[in-house]
């Protein structure tokens, strides 16, 4: 997990990719999405080197609103960042608020 210089919270880089506050909306989420989703489409683009840039584009902000929009995988990206979600950590039933999460 990546953390600022001052030794603080881990970055939040699906937000920052979306261009999103840390308490943004559900639709705030789908809005961003779809406007940088037009914006690198892969299709939109004809020269190759572009393409590729665009398509590797595309599919990060793909995987950010995967993430972002689904209520549990935000949770623990928010808590402990990509290295939650991809250690496979599932938030428990009885657990709804991170800050529930976080003294659990």
């Amino acid at each position: 997990m990546k953390e600022d210089d001052a030794g603080g919270p881990p970055t939040r880089e699906l937000y920052a990719l979306l261009n999103l506050s840390l308490d943004a909306s559900d639709e705030e989420i789908r809005r961003a999405y779809r406007q940088w989703a037009q914006v690198y489409h892969p299709d939109k683009y004809q020269a190759p080197h572009m393409k590729e840039i665009a398509t590797e584009n595309f599919q990060r902000i793909c995987e950010a609103y995967e993430i972002l929009s689904d209520e549990s995988k935000r949770q623990i990206y928010d808590i402990y960042g990509m290295e939650g979600l991809n250690s496979g950590l599932e938030v428990g039933p009885k657990l709804n608020k991170v800050e529930e999460k976080r003294t659990a």
